[in-house]
């Protein structure tokens, strides 16, 4: 029996995958590019590849590449028009399991942001980051840091030295100084200034906590209960599927520490692709939807250039398409104009920490396998060869 293990897994015990791909069984089809006759409240409905226009050799491929190069992919979900056509996880994950999404929380903390300016809480993204902490005990203050407002902290261009992440001198050095000091707020905005804010995109963990940390002193409330209530409830995302970790102040880790289901990831991902829309509630104002995935910024990944812009927490890719991205290869990859969304979860080490791995497959599989807005034609040889692959991977995962 196999222990399911923390995500950041180095090494494979199993290479095998317990998948539901709907090319083979598929029930609740619409044709491709049609509007959804529903809203996956209460879950995905399946569709096929074909009906929704992709080609299965490409996805075939992909998951063919996964097992031979053994890669640490724990799930890959695919939403195209709507409809699930694509639920794979490699085991020991399993699809009942919720997964550390890492810095994917930003782009959550970020949609909370919206929502508590749209509710009144806070006035807008111009407001000044000390006027909420009046009473901290900060050092190093000066004209610059008199000078950071809400939308430097969400375009993680504060200026601020933090110097947390995974390419510091120390690796999240002050991150963890931060979460040992006695005030994770005043230690965070006590560190010294680099330059103006705005200027340069610097990644950082502590500035998204800040984010949080405003959250919760406007509002008044639990982060976590404000997020289950005018989030992740509305969706049909239950309290039991969320765990968010807290300060030892009860302050949301607005950078991390959030754990979701695959399934819930992609609802998240559908979510912004309809412009903050679920059913008939507007979650998130549309125009916020829209200034976070704009890239405000310019932005290099400290895991390789994936990105040119960095939006409102969210990362902005030049080939048209927007991203939630999180440490050892999380992904919610959000493709507008072909109405599709991909999710990854996955336990890269740092050393195999490559977005060329996930946003590859996504690239060359995934994207590519769109071809058409109406249904292609099932090709019988891939049929077959993807039942087989399918029988092989099912043996593998009853190991």
């Amino acid at each position: 029996r196999i222990k399911m293990p923390q995500v950041g897994l180095n090494i494979r015990l199993i290479i095998g995958v317990v998948i539901s791909i709907c090319c083979v069984f598929g029930v609740g089809i619409s044709p491709a590019n049609a509007e959804p006759n529903y809203w996956p409240t209460d879950g995905w409905r399946i569709s096929t590849l074909e009906k929704q226009g992709m080609n299965s050799e490409k996805i075939i491929r992909m998951l063919e590449v996964v097992r031979e190069k053994e890669y640490p992919v724990d799930s890959i979900t695919v939403i195209r028009n709507g409809y699930l056509v694509l639920d794979a996880y490699f085991p020991p994950f399993k699809k009942e399991y919720k997964h550390k999404i890492y810095s994917c929380t930003k782009s959550i903390t970020s949609a909370l942001m919206g929502i508590a300016i749209d509710k009144g809480y806070i006035k807008d993204v111009n407001q000044y980051v000390l006027d909420y902490f009046p009473n901290k005990k900060i050092d190093n203050i000066d004209d610059r840091k008199r000078s950071i407002q809400i939308k430097h902290l969400l375009t993680m261009s504060s200026g601020i030295k933090t110097e947390d992440n995974a390419t510091s001198k120390v690796k999240w050095g002050n991150l963890i100084n931060m979460m040992h000091s006695n005030d994770w707020v005043e230690y965070g905005l006590s560190l010294p200034m680099e330059q103006m804010p705005g200027e340069k995109n610097e990644y950082s963990n502590i500035v998204s906590f800040l984010l949080t940390a405003i959250i919760h002193k406007s509002t008044n409330r639990d982060v976590l209960e404000f997020a289950q209530e005018n989030l992740f409830s509305p969706m049909g995302i239950k309290d039991t599927d969320v765990k968010w970790d807290s300060s030892p102040s009860g302050i949301a880790k607005g950078w991390g520490d959030m754990h979701l289901k695959p399934h819930d990831m992609a609802k998240f991902g559908w979510l912004f692709l309809n412009k903050g829309k679920w059913d008939n509630q507007q979650l998130i104002p549309e125009k916020w939807v829209n200034d976070s995935i704009q890239g405000h910024i310019s932005a290099d990944s400290f895991w390789g250039t994936i990105s040119s812009k960095y939006g409102y927490q969210w990362w902005v890719n030049p080939n048209r398409y927007y991203m939630a991205v999180g440490y050892a290869g999380q992904y919610i990859i959000v493709v507008p104009e072909k109405k599709l969304v991909a999710v990854f979860t996955g336990s890269f080490s740092p050393e195999k920490q490559n977005p060329l791995t996930s946003i590859g497959l996504f690239e060359r599989y995934i994207s590519l396998s769109v071809q058409s807005d109406t249904p292609v034609p099932v090709n019988p040889e891939n049929k077959a060869k993807l039942e087989a692959l399918l029988g092989e991977i099912a043996k593998a995962n009853n190991l």
